[in-house]
Order: C-alpha cells, then sequence, then structure tokens
C-alpha cells in the first residue's frame, strides 16, 4: 500500500534540492522566516526536511511528524500553487514498500513551456518528415541514393555535392568507421517512422560509428499502414502493418548491419522482430524481394466502428480502410479511454505516467484486430 507525501521542492545555491512543506498552515511549534523584499529566498516553514530519492526504509515517526499533513484539496490533486520568488517545483512522493523505493512524480502544469510544446509536437507529428525517394542515412545527413547493394551495403552509391561516390567514401570522409559496417546486413522493412532521418537520428545516435545505411524506397502489395492499438512511450499512436488485399503501400527497406538492427530494435517494446515471407516488395532501384524482416506489433490494430484506420501521412493505393491523421488517432483514443479531457492534457498524461499509458493500451486491446497475416515468423536476438 502507497503512502503519499506532499513536498515543495526548491533548488538552494548549490544545486541541491531541498523539501519543506508547504505553508497552508502554522503549526505549533513551527516557525515561519521571512526573508527581506527584494532577496532571493522565500517563505518556508521549519524544519526543513531534505528529499530523499530511493531510501531503504520506509519514513521514521519523527520524519512523518515533521510534514504537516496535507489538506483536502490536496489530497485531491488541487495544490495550492503560492507565488514565490524562488523557482520550484511541485512533486508527489509515494513510498512503495514493495520496492523500497520513492517513486516521484512532476506536476505536468510546472514544466517549461518550450518543453511542454516539444513533447506535443513529438505525439502529434508522427510519423514526422519521410523523404519521398530513396536516401542514404550518413551521420545525421541524407544523400539522394544512386544505386543500393543489397549484399554490401558500403557499396552503394549516392550523390555528394554533385559527384557520385560510394557509401564508403562518404562515410570515411565523415568520420564512420567502415570496419564496423562490414558485417552481414538485413533488410528491414520501415512503414512508419523508421524511414524518417530524425528518427533513425536519435535511434543511431549512441553509436555514431555506424550510422549509416542505404534506405531504399519501395512498393509493398497487399498490405497497408494502420494504427496500432497502443499508446506509445512519447504519447503517438504509431503505425503497424496489416494485410490488406490490393493494396500498394510506399515504404522504405533500411539495409542494416547487426548491430544497427539491435540499435533500433531496443527502441521497439511494443513491436516483434519478424520476417515476412511469400510478399511481394518492388524497390525503387533494385530487385523485387519476397521475404523481408520487420517490426510486428504485439498489440493489435486500433479499430473504430469495426475497421482499423490508415495512418493518412503514409501513401497508400487502392486503401479500403479509412485513413486519419495522427492528431485524429490520439482523439480516438481519448474518447475511449480518457473522455472529457483535452487533448494536450492526454498526450502529457501518458508521456509522464508509464503505468497510466499501460492501463489505458490495456484498455484499446478489448477492441483491437490482430495481424491478419499468416506467412511470419519471428526472428530471435542473435545476440543473446
Amino acid at each position: 500500500m502507497a503512502r503519499t507525501y506532499v513536498m515543495d521542492g526548491a533548488i538552494n545555491v548549490s544545486g541541491n534540492p531541498l523539501c519543506t512543506t508547504r505553508p497552508v498552515s502554522t503549526a505549533p511549534g513551527t516557525e515561519h522566516v521571512n526573508r527581506p523584499a527584494g532577496g532571493s529566498g522565500h517563505v518556508r516553514t521549519r524544519p526543513r526536511v531534505r528529499s530523499r530519492i530511493g531510501p531503504r526504509h520506509p519514513p521514521t515517526v519523527e520524519e512523518c511528524a515533521a510534514v504537516s499533513s496535507p489538506t483536502e484539496p490536496e489530497r485531491a490533486g488541487l495544490h495550492r500553487r503560492a507565488e514565490r520568488p524562488m523557482a520550484r517545483q511541485t512533486a508527489i512522493f509515494r513510498w512503495s514498500a514493495a520496492s523500497g523505493l520513492y517513486s516521484r512524480r512532476v506536476d505536468p502544469s510546472l514544466r517549461p513551456r518550450a518543453d511542454t510544446l516539444a513533447r506535443l509536437s513529438l505525439a502529434k507529428d508522427y510519423p514526422y518528415d519521410i523523404p519521398q525517394s530513396s536516401f542514404a542515412f550518413l551521420a545525421g545527413r541524407t544523400l539522394p541514393l544512386v544505386s543500393v547493394d543489397l549484399q554490401s551495403p558500403l557499396d552503394s552509391q549516392v550523390r555528394d555535392e554533385g559527384r557520385v561516390r560510394t557509401l564508403r567514401a562518404c562515410a570515411v570522409g565523415s568520420g564512420v568507421s567502415s570496419v564496423h559496417l562490414e558485417a552481414p546486413s538485413m533488410l528491414l522493412l520501415a512503414y512508419g517512422a523508421n524511414a524518417s532521418p530524425e528518427v533513425l537520428s536519435r535511434k543511431l545516435s549512441s553509436w555514431k560509428e555506424i550510422a549509416a545505411l542505404p534506405v531504399a524506397r519501395a512498393t509493398l502489395q497487399d498490405f497497408d499502414a494502420v494504427y496500432s492499438s497502443h499508446i506509445s512511450p512519447y504519447g503517438a499512436i504509431p503505425a503497424a502493418l496489416q494485410y490488406c488485399p490490393g493494396a500498394r503501400t510506399t515504404v522504405h527497406v533500411l539495409v542494416v548491419t547487426e548491430a544497427q538492427r539491435r540499435l533500433i530494435s531496443a527502441t521497439e517494446p511494443n513491436y516483434i522482430l519478424a520476417r515476412l515471407s511469400h510478399i511481394y516488395v518492388q524497390l525503387e532501384l533494385g530487385p523485387t524481394l519476397t521475404s523481408v524482416g520487420m517490426y510486428l506489433t504485439r498489440h493489435g490494430m486500433l479499430t473504430h466502428e469495426g475497421a482499423e484506420l490508415g495512418v493518412a501521412a503514409i501513401q497508400t493505393e487502392h486503401r479500403r480502410f479509412p485513413s486519419i491523421t495522427e492528431e485524429r488517432a490520439i482523439e480516438l483514443t481519448r474518447e475511449l479511454t480518457a473522455p472529457g479531457l483535452d487533448l494536450d492534457s492526454f498526450i502529457l498524461e501518458n508521456v509522464d505516467d508509464l503505468s497510466l499509458s499501460r492501463r489505458r493500451t490495456e484498455r484499446l486491446k478489448l477492441s483491437a484486430r490482430s495481424f491478419a497475416y499468416s506467412s511470419w515468423e519471428e526472428i530471435h536476438d542473435r545476440s543473446t
């Protein structure tokens, strides 16, 4: 059973967090200290209690006595935010007897506005900017792809500053080690954000030496990009692949090494790495593929009025599912899981409270539809 303590966090000169009780009332034995006007101080109560994140024991009786009891409005989450000269943030600390740790949840309303806008944009802008042609991703840059070599990715040709060069030559000039890119490659289907240079830059940023790969534009026959029935850690409703006879969907094929594949897979906790067989993928600059790796959602497909929902940002011909934008997909999930809550608050709640986001995902899965194609098998991680 969790015990809840409401504290105000302030930052002193040394940068250490200090927790003091909110001065709702003057309790016996406490003293209010008023700093001179114009100073950098603030009004606080004594005694001052230092916040402890991750103690190995429950709070003592003395510690509990040092913190005044929250009022009824505070218990309901309606915390009073008194104006103070010093910047502060309000947090809720919960003691868990099972883990022996405090968990801390920052009040989202006190987050800086720029950070809030960035978080909302990360959710609403999915699947981000995807080039409408084949390209090579190289250490954060994109270069037009002239030809693609599926057996030796570094021998693929790109256009760099008006000249046609191999990706190997460009990689060496950008500080990317070609030694790490000579490993055997695999073909990975990107039908959503994984085809965005912005996303690839984030996913491969921890290992710059391998941040080079060809990304070939292609057409996938008999499948459509729809919305998955889950909420991502960054608040978006991401894409999933669904069997749809007659559809022709524009996708990209990543030619990745095993090291690159492991980095990308580490960012896909809601998907299974699988291999699709007996399919038709026509590369823009290469042959037709009949088998390719892909990420299969663990949660099924989001449905509305009995049908899957196509991702409007992904170009698909002969689509038989209704297509909607990302923002509309988030609105539908809010209507199903948190009716009455405004859209921005819904997104920020999902980002700030992953346990709440998971509960909402479980609610979405009640009406989800499973993957309707049978010729696939899971690819197990060869690094384990």
